[in-house]
C-alpha cells in the first residue's frame, strides 16, 4: 500500500518533468503541463498538507518559467548549473541512497547531521555517476552503436 501511495504521489511530477522536457525541445504547449502540475499539487496536499500543495504548485510554476524563458543567464554557470549537470543521476539515486545513508548515520550524527552527511555523499555519488557513466560510458556506447548502424 505504501509503495502505491508513493508512486501516486510522485507520478504526476515525473509526468510533468517529461512534458516539460518535450516542451523545451519542440516548444509546443500541451494541456498536460497544467494538468500534471495541478494533480501534483493536489497529491502533495492530500499526502501531506496545504503548505506542501502550495509549495509544489510554486515549484511547478518556477520550472515552467525557466523552460519557457529558454536562456536564464544565472543558470548557465555556478552551483545551480553544477546541480543541473548531475540532475539525472541525482534523481535516480537520491531516495534510496539518501534514506539508507540517513538511517546509517542517524545514531552517530543525529537528525540534521545525518541529513547533511547523506546530502554530501549523494551529491558525490551523482557526480561520480555523471563523470563515469553519463559522459564516458554513454559516449563510448554511442560511438559503438553508431559504427554498427552506419556500417563499414
Amino acid at each position: 500500500m505504501l509503495v502505491w501511495g508513493v508512486v501516486a504521489e510522485h507520478a504526476a511530477l515525473f509526468s510533468l518533468g517529461m512534458v516539460f522536457f518535450m516542451y523545451s525541445h519542440d516548444r509546443k504547449f500541451t494541456w498536460l503541463m497544467p494538468y500534471c502540475a495541478v494533480i501534483a499539487s493536489i497529491n502533495a496536499f492530500l499526502m501531506h498538507d496545504s503548505a506542501h500543495g502550495v509549495g509544489v504548485a510554486i515549484i511547478c510554476a518556477v520550472f515552467f518559467a525557466v523552460i519557457y524563458a529558454r536562456h536564464v543567464p544565472f543558470l548557465a554557470r555556478g552551483p545551480l548549473h553544477a546541480l543541473g549537470t548531475i540532475s539525472y543521476p541525482l534523481y535516480l539515486g537520491h531516495a534510496m541512497l539518501g534514506y539508507m545513508l540517513i538511517d546509517m548515520f542517524y545514531p552517530w550524527a543525529g537528525a540534521w547531521g545525518s541529513r547533511i552527511v547523506a546530502l554530501a555523499l549523494v551529491l558525490l555519488w551523482a557526480w561520480c555517476v555523471h563523470t563515469t557513466v553519463e559522459t564516458r560510458v554513454s559516449a563510448a556506447l554511442r560511438n559503438v552503436l553508431t559504427r554498427k548502424l552506419m556500417g563499414p
